[in-house]
């Protein structure tokens, strides 16, 4: 059985046609659904004066046709006209939801900052003006960026055809490219902005397989071999040259064998000799360095100049026959062959009727260009997910800085008693751990663990020749070893290091451990007493004996 489509009213979900019902009462006549890049879907239907709903079709209402094997809806819109005759049917020309777009006009502004951005900043424009919760628009999916992610975005005028044609012209259009398309989803609308390169389909069309006819088209009338690039305009400016129209151009530019000195334009010598001389003047509004300009006219060179095909053709969409191949979807690329071409092309439109959805008309993009662009955007994506990944990395190291110099704030505190007294060090043991223990739980730290140098000035303090106590600033060079076994601290030059786990906490020389706290017991490698040793009331200390001085062991009392 072919796929089921409803077309329904709203708010009333009034059902004016079902594909699985065949209800005379419920008949739609030419139906034609029509989808293209970068234009609100139209779709046209005549419907009899005799149908049950008749009433609730006027100018405004909302319709939208509903796929079951889709979760959102295959078309959204309103209706924008109705011819009304002496017959007993009525014409109704029903636009997509960009339609809405193209009601709001937008304003003088100047723009400078992300693409998401720039397209909320214009969503924020439009939703203002609806009253209507229904026809509030959200910021959808964004897959297209700027190398820079950065944009310039400006107009000094009111623009004609409100913000849909503003959008067109401003992303599209530019040096962007990609396309814009306005989908109905779980009863709110989105705008999403897609790269052109959509997805490679799992599909292959082949003429005697699943093309019924086709037509194929050749010319080089969008061929050229000069470019003539121009940049960003100043707006500002009063006059405008009718030739230049003040736009940065490519005349200062160095001289290359593309580009002769002086000269306003870039061309292929080889295609010139080939084609001819055919000139092309392009815009690009968003790029202000002539450099790039040039760069940008002889990439456009590359990808022109060679045999362009133009495919229109009446395949069968496997999925519509149960076929486990992904649908054919408006911006997606497909191979194509036909004794008359072969090669990746690019769905650019699709006509279809919800009464045969199976019998769809497709006009599919040129052979040259497309395999080009499919290659840029599938490095395109791959670079985007690797600037993902480097974000991402980026974050976590931001994390582990910020818990680093915490850790390093708290070492810092300590280092006084740490270089000076051992026992002061040790009383601070449990606040160092905790603090390793937040380090380790932070970044995750795995057996291999994880080792932080840190430079600082500390004050120390020293007894001087004559007796006095002194304080001096000397340089810190300390690092600190965080891992699962416990924490190490040292200085980088230094024969010393200090160990602290759970269970101990020892000092080492040279990797000999000469002093020890463990299981209440203190271990000392070897033991100097320059005055006195006192344990419990006995003192080991000097005693004046004849012939000078020895250590002897005294009652201390």
């Amino acid at each position: 059985m072919s796929r089921r489509f409803i077309v329904r009213l709203q708010p009333s979900e009034h059902i004016l046609f079902d594909s699985w019902d065949a209800d005379p009462n419920h008949t739609l006549i030419g139906q034609q659904v029509n989808e293209q890049l970068n234009a609100a879907p139209g779709y046209q239907f005549m419907i009899a004066i005799t149908h049950p709903y008749i009433s609730e079709v006027v100018e405004s209402a909302t319709i939208e046709i509903l796929d079951t094997a889709r979760p959102d809806a295959a078309f959204y819109g309103h209706i924008l006209s109705i011819d009304r005759t002496h017959t007993a049917q009525w014409t109704v020309n029903t636009q997509g939801a960009a339609l809405l777009l193209g009601t709001i006009e937008m304003h003088p502004y100047d723009y400078a900052g992300t693409i998401d951005g720039y397209i909320q900043s214009l969503l924020d424009v439009y939703n203002a003006a609806q009253s209507d919760p229904a026809k509030q628009i959200l910021l959808g999916q964004v897959s297209v960026t700027d190398p820079n992610d950065y944009i310039v975005r400006s107009s000094e005028t009111y623009t004609d055809g409100g913000i849909w044609k503003h959008m067109l012209d401003r992303l599209p259009n530019s040096a962007l490219g990609g396309y814009l398309y306005v989908r109905y989803d779980a009863g709110q609308l989105y705008l999403d902005y897609l790269t052109q390169s959509g997805a490679l389909s799992t599909q292959r069309l082949e003429f005697g397989r699943n093309i019924v006819d086709y037509k194929a088209s050749s010319s080089i009338a969008d061929q050229y071999t000069v470019i003539r690039p121009l940049g960003a305009q100043d707006e500002k400016t009063t006059e405008i040259d009718p030739v230049s129209e003040n736009r940065i151009n490519i005349a200062g530019e160095p001289a290359t064998g593309n580009h002769p000195a002086g000269a306003l334009y870039a061309y292929d010598p080889a295609k010139v000799a080939a084609l001819g001389w055919r000139e092309k003047t392009i815009r690009y509004d968003d790029i202000t360095i002539p450099a790039h300009l040039v760069d940008r006219a002889l990439n456009a060179l590359a990808a022109t100049g060679a045999r362009q095909i133009s495919v229109t053709a009446t395949p069968i969409d496997l999925c519509d026959t149960g076929d486990t191949d992904t649908p054919l979807l408006l911006g997606q690329w497909i191979q194509a062959t036909a004794p008359d071409f072969n090669g990746i092309l690019q769905v650019c439109s699709i006509a279809w009727s919800p009464a045969r959805a199976d019998a769809k008309t497709w006009q599919l993009g040129t052979t040259d260009t497309s395999l080009i662009n499919l290659n840029n955007s599938t490095i395109k994506r791959t670079a985007d997910q690797i600037n993902a990944q480097v974000r991402a990395n980026y974050a976590l190291n931001q994390r582990v800085t910020s818990t680093v110099a915490e850790l390093y704030s708290s070492i810092e505190q300590t280092s006084d008693e740490i270089l000076m007294e051992v026992g002061s060090t040790y009383a601070t043991q449990d606040a160092l751990s905790s603090t390793a223990e937040g380090l380790e739980s932070e970044i995750g730290i795995a057996a291999s663990g994880v080792q932080a140098t840190f430079d600082s000035w500390v004050s120390q303090t020293y007894t001087d020749e004559m007796g006095r106590q002194v304080s001096k600033w000397d340089a810190l060079d300390l690092w600190l070893r965080a891992s699962v076994s416990g924490v190490d601290i040292g200085r980088s030059q230094s024969q010393y290091a200090t160990h602290i786990d759970d269970d101990e906490f020892h000092i080492t020389q040279s990797g000999l451990e000469v002093f020890a706290a463990r299981g209440n017991q203190v271990q000392v490698g070897a033991l100097l007493a320059r005055d006195s040793v006192q344990v419990g009331r006995w003192q080991w200390r000097a005693v004046s004996v004849s012939g000078g001085e020895t250590f002897g062991l005294v009652w201390a009392g």
